[in-house]
């Protein structure tokens, strides 16, 4: 599997798994290959609505709540093998 295959590949699980939530803003943020492993570690970024200024003038630290997700796949299998939070520093 190359890059983008992952990368797509982590997109679909990420919406699906999230399909309830109403996800917004959903981006990469990060893409590596544990070679040791041979999976690919890719963080995922959104926010939820939940998360959204109720202000739409809102200045920081009202801005949207990010989540990031870190996302496992086994390569070659395709097999999505964890799904976890990216914990960030405040």
């Amino acid at each position: 599997m190359n890059v983008n295959e992952a990368v797509a590949l982590s997109n679909a699980h990420i919406l699906d798994l999230f399909s309830n939530e109403q996800l917004k803003h959903l981006g990469l943020e990060e893409v590596e290959r544990d070679e040791a492993r041979q999976e690919w570690v890719i963080t995922r970024g959104f926010s939820r609505p939940w998360g959204e200024p109720r202000n739409p003038v809102s200045s920081p630290p009202d801005f949207p709540r990010r989540i990031f997700k870190i996302v496992r796949i086994a390569d070659p299998s395709q097999q999505v093998l964890s799904v976890k939070e990216r914990q960030t520093v405040s």
